[in-house]
């Protein structure tokens, strides 16, 4: 069991990934951003991204940019690899996606278009997505615990 005194607190910024183990609480907040969260429960390892645009390329390109959801889901699968682990064997959840940049045709909604990305990239790569929380117009704050997998969800606003 984790004692307190050795929980690592983690803040993610926009555009940023994070891979670790037990030790960590990684806290972030979301708006149109999404927040793909993945556990391995036996090792108590994983990963969280907040990446803030769907991609530009499908191609992978010589440095990824965790800014991208194509991209993190490289850097994710890396990070899988390295740990002789498979993409089936984490619990998957995905958050984020709100409409919160608002215009007067509501054509951009970059928000939507992330979760869309997230959902065909995780899906591509073999995670089996175990929850969600995606859409709507509030942000939301993520706290999520290595050493259990859980992911505290607070909607803003």
């Amino acid at each position: 069991m984790i004692s307190p005194n050795d929980i690592k607190e983690i803040y993610l910024e926009i555009g940023a990934f994070f891979w670790g183990g037990p030790n960590y609480r990684i806290t972030t907040v979301l708006g149109s951003c999404v927040s793909i969260c993945i556990w391995h429960p036996q090792k108590k390892i994983g990963g969280i991204c907040h990446y803030a645009m769907p991609g530009y390329r499908e191609k992978r390109r010589a440095k990824l940019n965790s800014r991208y959801g194509d991209d993190v889901i490289w850097m994710m699968l890396d990070k899988i690899k390295m740990s002789n682990t498979i993409p089936k064997e984490y619990v998957t959840k995905i958050f984020g996606g709100a409409n919160v940049i608002i215009n007067d045709n509501n054509i951009l909604n970059i928000g939507q278009k992330n979760v869309i990305k997230a959902f065909e990239r995780t899906k591509k790569a073999g995670f089996l997505i175990n929850t969600q929380d995606v859409g709507g117009t509030k942000s939301r704050k993520l706290s999520f615990d290595l050493w259990s997998g859980d992911v505290w969800m607070k909607k803003l606003g």
